[in-house]
């Protein structure tokens, strides 16, 4: 089954490790338009109606390893939007916290580390992900003042 490439179901904490290997696999896919939405749905009457069939389907299909990738808590919330770009967006405006808060619950995260019985590989393996986290949302937020600035 191809959705067992994505290892990480996402929950309220993980969203940028999902969201890592998800857009991973979906460009590996060769799918990743219909979540940046550059593959938007044809426009009927300049097209036909199996040019329109086949994006309904591969938009299903991208939006079927959506569902399989993600928590069943976060499912029901999915289930009204009408495209996988739209799930997409849903899923970054809900889960990708980029706020203060996060920062601090990884800082406590990281403080909390403790190498314990473990081995020196075993120990830095498990720091990775906190460190990882901290990275990706100083990178978050660096992008994020930057497009501010950029605007204003």
């Amino acid at each position: 089954m191809e959705s067992d490439h994505i290892n990480t179901r996402l929950n309220s904490k993980n969203f940028a490790l999902w969201e890592f290997q998800f857009r991973t696999f979906i460009k590996g896919q060769g799918f990743f338009g219909f979540l940046d939405g550059s593959a938007t749905k044809p426009a009927v009457p300049p097209a036909t109606d199996q040019e329109l069939a086949k994006w309904m389907q591969s938009d299903a299909k991208v939006r079927s390893w959506i569902l399989k990738s993600v928590d069943p808590s976060i499912v029901l919330g999915l289930r009204l939007l009408p495209t996988s770009a739209d799930e997409w967006q849903s899923l970054k405006a809900t889960y990708s916290s980029t706020s203060v808060a996060r920062q601090f619950e990884i800082e406590i995260e990281l403080a909390n580390l403790q190498q314990g019985d473990q081995d020196v590989t075993t120990y830095y393996n498990a720091a990775k992900l906190p460190w990882t986290k901290q990275d990706l949302l100083a990178a978050a937020l660096l992008s994020g003042m930057a497009s501010a600035e950029f605007q204003a």
